[in-house]
C-alpha cells in the first residue's frame, strides 16, 4: 500500500530522496558500525584501551578527535582513505538511482562520491552556504549535508561538530534553509539509514521539529525491522516500507517504465524529465502541439536498433493474420500491416522496457518494415532528363526489394524481384496525395514518370558512382497518365506566369475533363491574343430598339464578309483551384456572318437579330476596358 503511494507521488516528481550509508554499504563502503571498527583498529593498543568501541559513531568519533589531540587531520584521512581512494565493489544501486530523473533533490550524510559520479554533469554538488546562489534548475541538486571531505573544515562526524553546528545556529543559513523548504514542499523519502543512525538522528528531530504538523509525508525504507522499531516510526508519522534499496530502485524503475507514457498524457510528469526518462531507456520521442499541451507523436532508438515486445489477443474470426505477421516478420512479405479493433481483442506493447498505454477502445497497430539503406541519388535518363538529390529508402525482403524515393507530393514505390535473377523484374506503384503542393514539382514528377512509362533507361547514381542502370517494362497507361497531367501543370505554369498567381495545395481531385478544358481555352488565349471556336448554331441577339441606320448596316452585313462584333459590359472572372483570375471584358466576334430573319426586322420592326456563319468560325477576345 505504502509502496504503491509512494510510486505514485515519485512518478509526479513530488519526492526529495534522503540517501544514507545503508545505500553505499552494497558498494562495498562502511555502515556506522563498521566505520567505528576502522577508527579503532587504526589507533595504538593504549589508545584502544582508553576508547569504548560500543559506542555511536558521534561519540566514538568525538573521543578519536580528542585522543588525537583535537585535531581532526587524523580523522579526515582515515575517512579519505576509506571513501574517496577505495574503488567501489558495485555502483548498480546510484546508477539506476541516476537514470530515473524524477528526483530533483538529494539529500545525504554519506562521505563517498558514489551520487555525484552516477550523476555526473547532470547533478550539482552542494555542501556550503556559498554554493546557494548558484543552484542551477536544471540539475540535480545533491545537498552533502555532513560536509565533503575535499573541504575538511565542511566535515561533520564528532558530536563537537554537531554541538558546534547548532550552537552557532547554522540550521538557520541558507545552506539548511533551502534544505528546509524543500523538505517542507515535498515528501520525503529515507533510504539507507537505521532507526538508531545517531549521526543523523539530531538533524532529523530539528528538521521536524521546525515543520511540525505542516511536513509533508515520510517514506522510510529499509529490510526486515522488528515490529517495535516500525512502531516507532509510525509515532513519528513515517511511513514503512520493507525492502532493500537495491530492490526498491528496481521496482520503481519497472514502476515508472510502465506507467511513462499515461502519466506524460495526464499531465503527471514534465516534458523535460519525460524526455530524460525516454533517453535513458535509448528512446528519443518525437513531440507535437496539441490542444495548448505536448503529446507523443513518435518514437525513435538512439542505437541502431530498438528493441519491443508485443502480446497479441486474436479475434477468432481472423487466423490469416497470423500467417501474414509471420510473412511480414520472417522476411517474406514486404508491405506494411494494420490491425484494427475488427480483428484484434486486446494487446500489450513495450518498447525497450516501457510499457505503452492503450486509448480507449478503439484502436490499432500498424507493422511497418524499417529500411536497409537510406541514401541520397541522383536520377538520369537517356535523353539527359535528371532529377538530383532524391533521399531514397531501400527495403529487403527474402526474394525482393524495395526502393521507395521520397518525393514531397508522392508516395513511390519500385519493387525488384529478385527471384528471376540474373533478370531483374520491375513493377511500379504510386500514390499522389490529396494535394499538389506547387506546380514545378508536379510538373518534374510526371516528366519521370512519362520516361519510365515511355521505358527509357534510366541511370542511378550516388556519390557520383552508377548504381544500376536499367530500362522499366513500356507502360501505355502510366505514360498517358503521365502526359495528361504532365499537359495540365505545364498549362498552369504559363497561367501563372501571364497572371502573376501562384497555384498552391491544388486538390488533385479537382482535375478532371472541365478543369482541362477551361485551362487549354485560357492557355490558347495566352498564346495567340484570342481564341477560334466553332460557331454552328443559330445565335439570337435581343436589341432595345433599332434604328434606319442600324438596318442599312445589317443589309451592309449580308452583302459583305465583315464580322459582327458584340463586347460584354461586364468583366469575366475564373476560379481555377481557388485562384480568381480577371480575364477582361469579353469580346465575341462572329466571322462572316448573316442575318437569317432581315425580311421580318425591315416589315415588322422585330427587336431580335437571328444571324448565322457562312464560315461557322467565331473569334473570343477580352478586352482590359471598355
Amino acid at each position: 500500500m505504502y509502496k504503491d503511494r509512494l510510486f505514485d507521488l515519485i512518478r509526479k516528481e513530488d519526492v526529495v530522496i534522503w540517501i544514507g550509508s545503508g545505500a553505499s554499504f552494497y558498494a562495498g563502503f562502511p555502515n556506522s558500525q563498521e566505520l567505528i571498527s576502522i577508527l579503532f583498529e587504526s589507533l595504538s593498543e593504549t589508545e584502544r584501551s582508553k576508547i569504548n568501541k560500543s559506542q555511536s559513531l558521534l561519540d566514538f568519533a568525538d573521543e578519536f578527535y580528542r585522543m588525537k589531540m583535537r585535531t581532526k587531520q587524523p580523522l579526515i584521512e582515515i575517512l579519505n582513505n576509506v571513501f574517496r581512494n577505495v574503488k567501489p565493489v558495485s555502483t548498480e544501486f546510484h546508477d539506476k538511482l541516476a537514470a530515473i530523473p524524477h528526483f530533483k533533490t538529494i539529500v545525504t550524510t554519506n562521505y563517498d562520491t558514489l551520487i555525484e559520479d552516477a550523476y555526473n554533469s547532470n547533478g550539482q554538488l552542494l555542501f556550503l552556504p556559498k554554493h546557494i546562489p548558484y543552484i542551477s534548475k536544471d540539475k540535480v541538486n545533491i545537498f552533502k549535508v555532513h560536509g565533503d571531505l575535499t573541504e575538511p573544515d565542511s566535515v561533520i562526524i564528532t558530536k563537537t561538530d554537531y554541538n558546534n553546528f547548532f550552537k552557532s545556529n547554522s540550521e538557520s543559513d541558507p545552506f539548511w534553509s533551502v534544505i528546509k523548504e524543500r523538505l517542507a514542499t515535498k515528501t520525503v523519502l529515507f533510504i539507507g539509514y537505521s532507526i538508531e543512525d545517531s549521526n543523523v538522528s539530531v538533524m532529523l528531530e530539528k528538521i521536524t521539529e521546525a515543520l511540525g504538523d505542516n511536513r509533508k509525508e515520510c517514506f522510510f525504507i529499509a529490510p526486515d525491522l522488528p515490529s517495535h522499531k516500525i512502531a516507532d516510526l509510525a509515532m513519528r508519522k513515517i511511513c514503512y516500507i520493507d525492502t532493500t534499496p537495491a530492490c526498491f530502485v528496481t521496482e520503481l524503475n519497472q514502476n515508472i517504465c510502465d506507467n511513462i507514457f499515461e502519466d506524460f498524457d495526464k499531465g503527471n510528469v514534465s516534458t523535460d524529465t519525460f524526455r530524460q526518462f525516454l533517453f535513458n531507456n535509448n528512446l528519443a520521442p518525437r513531440l507535437k502541439s496539441e490542444k495548448g499541451a505536448f503529446a507523443l507523436d513518435s518514437l525513435s532508438s538512439l542505437g541502431d536498433k530498438i528493441q519491443g515486445q508485443f502480446i497479441l489477443k486474436i479475434k477468432n474470426n481472423a487466423p490469416e493474420l497470423l500467417k501474414e505477421l509471420d510473412d511480414f516478420i520472417c522476411g517474406k512479405k514486404m508491405d506494411d500491416i494494420e490491425i484494427g479493433t475488427d480483428k484484434l481483442v486486446d494487446f500489450d506493447l513495450s518498447i525497450e522496457g516501457l510499457k505503452l498505454p492503450k486509448k480507449g477502445k478503439l484502436f490499432k497497430l500498424e507493422f511497418r518494415r524499417q529500411p536497409m539503406h537510406n541514401m541520397i541519388v541522383d536520377l538520369r535518363f537517356e535523353d539527359g532528363f535528371e532529377f538530383n538529390d532524391i533521399p531514397i529508402k531501400i527495403f529487403g525482403a527474402l526474394d525482393s526489394i524495395k526502393i521507395v524515393p521520397e518525393f514531397k507530393n508522392v508516395s513511390l514505390g519500385i519493387m525488384v524481384d529478385l527471384a528471376t535473377l540474373p533478370d531483374i523484374k520491375f513493377k511500379l506503384k504510386y500514390t499522389h496525395n490529396d494535394l499538389c503542393r506547387n506546380v514545378k514539382e508536379e510538373i518534374e514528377f510526371y516528366k519521370l514518370l512519362e520516361n519510365i512509362g515511355k521505358g527509357k533507361e534510366l541511370t542511378i547514381y550516388a556519390n557520383d558512382q552508377k548504381l544500376l542502370t536499367k530500362s522499366f517494362p513500356l507502360s501505355e497507361a502510366l505514360e498517358r497518365e503521365s502526359i495528361f497531367f504532365l499537359d495540365y501543370f505545364q498549362k498552369l505554369q504559363m497561367i501563372e506566369k501571364y497572371y502573376t498567381h501562384r497555384f498552391t495545395n491544388i486538390a488533385i481531385k479537382e482535375i478532371d475533363s472541365n478543369s482541362f478544358a477551361l485551362v487549354d481555352m485560357m492557355t490558347r488565349f495566352i498564346k495567340d491574343g484570342y481564341l477560334d471556336t466553332i460557331w454552328s448554331e443559330e445565335v439570337v441577339v435581343d436589341m432595345e430598339e433599332i434604328s434606319d441606320s442600324f438596318i442599312e448596316q445589317l443589309k451592309e452585313l449580308n452583302s459583305t464578309n465583315i464580322p459582327f462584333c458584340i463586347t460584354h459590359k461586364v468583366e469575366e472572372i475564373v476560379n481555377i483551384h481557388g485562384c480568381e483570375i480577371k480575364l477582361g471584358f469579353k469580346k465575341v466576334e462572329f466571322i462572316e456572318p448573316y442575318v437569317t430573319n432581315m425580311k421580318e426586322i425591315i416589315e415588322n420592326n422585330v427587336l431580335k437579330i437571328k444571324m448565322k456563319g457562312k464560315s461557322n468560325k467565331m473569334r473570343i477576345s477580352y478586352l482590359m476596358n471598355i
